[in-house]
């Protein structure tokens, strides 16, 4: 494969949760969870987005690779189109492209290229080729960029059936995709598409030891949004079964989990927070959980009973500072009193902790009224006496983070 880039380009209850979601989502314009399909893991630019880019697209053999000077190890090779995936008028009546570079396949006579083009004053730049022995890749190639101009939950349709494609090329290209979209348009998706058909595929890949480690999370979202409430059963022996290495996807399992049957959803989440031997990884897959349904809280959830479990952690040394800063942001002034009395505590008299505590203060004394705004208020006045300094270095960093959580355009 060769690659350059190129100066100038960036690279019966289906049908309630999923309007739900969809009127949810269309109200979430300052949500980061708007803008990409939560609990995918993969994003970047995808080679649907990179054909789009490219004035032309072909796959075909190397032939005649020919060294032209030995030092640089410039030269050219010629290219016999076979399947024209992007068209151009360059192309007309060309069965040949010489290419301006020394590419020698080994005498590989099996092997394919997938050139990408650019003509720039009617020059070839092919900055990328990508070997295959097959056409699945061109074909895939082709279906995607016949769906250019469809909406995404139109595309989706395609790049559901390739997540599991035998070609890791084509598979993380497809997941990709998914990573790259929005919570809406997933859930428009859901909603249009064959259901029965997306909950058969997803139930397969996650009772199945082959599905790589990072898509469980994903793939039990999805079901989440479009399975049965029998189909909890998969997402329950996915929990129970550690030598699955879920910690990368217990965040969506758990969400899936709730999504399906809000109680066992909301069960499995406290047993994990609340319980401080468990793996720190584990918890705080949890808490992201916890974070998800805050924010987009479905049917069944009340967030009162998150409350319950992300409180849970403030006793927790190693992750406190996280709950803490959570319930900042969360405007939950009622847990002021309990959040000072760790200040002093020896499990909790690390900076990190101590720092989200004053975080949480600061922004208690400016927003909460009556005796907890006085409580918070009379804490930072102790913290000013014993450390002014750590106190006004806290101020400066949360004014700054405020700035930079403020919509586009927004004044200073």
């Amino acid at each position: 494969m060769w690659w350059r880039p190129r100066a100038g380009r960036l690279m019966p209850r289906l049908d309630i949760v999923a309007c739900l979601w969809l009127a949810l989502v269309g109200t979430l314009s300052g949500s980061q969870s708007l803008y990409a399909c939560p609990f995918c893991s993969a994003q970047g630019v995808t080679l649907s987005k990179e054909v789009e880019q490219a004035t032309f697209v072909v796959h075909g053999k190397l032939i005649n690779a020919r060294l032209l000077n030995v030092q640089d190890g410039t030269g050219t090779t010629d290219l016999v189109i076979e399947t024209i995936i992007k068209p151009h008028e360059y192309l007309k009546d060309k069965k040949i492209l010489t290419l301006p570079r020394y590419v020698p396949t080994g005498g590989q006579d099996d092997v394919r290229f997938i050139v990408f083009f650019d003509v720039f004053m009617g020059r070839l730049d092919p900055f990328r080729g990508i070997p295959v022995k097959d056409k699945a890749l061109v074909e895939y190639l082709q279906k995607a960029h016949a769906l250019k101009d469809a909406k995404q939950p139109e595309r989706l349709k395609l790049f559901f059936d390739y997540l599991e494609h035998p070609d890791p090329e084509i598979n993380t290209d497809a997941y990709k995709e998914f990573g790259n979209t929005s919570l809406e348009d997933v859930v428009q998706w859901i909603r249009s598409t064959d259901r029965d058909h997306v909950r058969k595929k997803l139930t397969q890949w996650l009772r199945s030891n082959e599905t790589p480690a990072l898509r469980y999370g994903f793939y039990a979202f999805l079901l989440g949004l479009c399975g049965h409430k029998e189909d909890a059963t998969v997402l329950h022996d996915l929990l129970k079964q550690r030598e699955r290495d879920l910690v990368s996807g217990l965040d969506g399992v758990l969400t899936g989990l709730t999504l399906l049957r809000p109680e066992e959803g909301l069960q499995a989440i406290d047993h994990i927070l609340s319980n401080e031997k468990e793996d720190f990884t584990r918890r705080y897959a949890a808490l992201r959980a916890v974070r998800f349904l805050w924010d987009n809280p479905p049917p069944g959830v009340q967030r009162e009973a998150l409350l319950v479990s992300v409180t849970k952690l403030l006793r927790q040394g190693d992750i406190a500072d996280l709950a803490i800063e959570d319930l900042r942001k969360w405007k939950r002034w009622e847990f002021a009193e309990s959040i000072f009395g760790l200040y002093a505590q020896p499990s909790h008299n690390v900076p990190i902790i101590q720092r989200a505590i004053l975080r949480y203060a600061i922004s208690c004394a400016q927003q909460a009224q009556g005796k907890v705004g006085q409580l918070a208020q009379t804490f930072l006045a102790q913290r000013r006496k014993e450390d002014p300094k750590r106190v006004q270095d806290v101020e400066e960093l949360l004014k700054f983070d405020e700035q930079l959580s403020k919509p586009a355009g927004a004044g200073l």
